[in-house]
């Protein structure tokens, strides 16, 4: 399987993406943001308590089912960033 990551640099209309945890997978696999955009990442775990990290933001939150955490972040340049 092909590790989950951000693209900045391609367009996308929405400022909230809806992203969905489940045991080994984040769906959507791979998100396309604009960079300087503010984009929020709303997850909703279906299973268990699941982490998520994107390094190259410093960010780092628990995934709780049955609650949306968001994770909000502005791209700065263009760029490959995998989260796990």
């Amino acid at each position: 399987m092909a590790a989950p990551g951000l693209m900045a640099a391609v367009a996308r209309p929405d400022s909230v993406i809806a992203v969905t945890v489940r045991k080994f997978e984040f769906v959507p696999h791979e998100i396309n943001v604009i960079r300087g955009r503010e984009v929020t990442l709303a997850f909703n775990s279906i299973d268990f308590v699941h982490g998520f990290n994107l390094p190259d933001f410093a960010i780092r939150a628990d995934l709780v089912p049955g609650r949306t955490t968001e994770v909000t972040f502005r791209p700065t340049k263009p760029g490959r960033y995998l989260f796990t």
